[in-house]
């Protein structure tokens, strides 16, 4: 009876990397939380307008396109938020930008703002107050 170690390996790798993928992915988001904070302390009135222009187009990304598909929306909103401040004359580095989305999408989505497909199509109804 022979052992096949690639067999062996493989699960075993596969065993790392699906507790290695989440911590890394949390990390990443931590870094680009901090990046944030860093350039919040550096140049509060600029953290201010990005932090306004990025909330504003990633909601108008989740209302106007009509998908589920995360990379489309975060294209939209990163136009978006790059278009705004263009007209104010400002210059932010698009990795910057998209840090920042990214950690408004996972505070929202920690939030529970975004709801679930069923939800938006079928909205609980209210009684009104009498």
């Amino acid at each position: 009876m022979t052992v096949d170690w690639s067999i062996i390996i493989g699960d075993i790798v596969t065993q790392i990397l699906r507790v290695a993928i989440p911590v890394l992915v949390a990390l990443v988001i931590k870094w680009a939380i901090q990046l944030y904070e860093l350039i919040k302390q550096d140049r509060p009135d600029l953290a201010n307008i990005l932090q306004v222009a990025v909330n504003t187009a990633v909601i108008a990304a989740e209302q106007t396109l009509q998908t589920e598909d995360g990379q489309q929306k975060k294209e939209y909103a990163l136009n978006a938020v790059e278009d705004y401040l263009a007209q104010m004359g400002l210059v932010v580095d698009a990795k910057v930008i998209e840090d920042a989305i990214e950690a408004t999408v996972y505070s929202l989505h920690r939030e529970n703002f975004f709801l679930i497909k069923e939800q938006k199509q079928n909205p609980p109804a209210y009684e009104e107050e009498k």
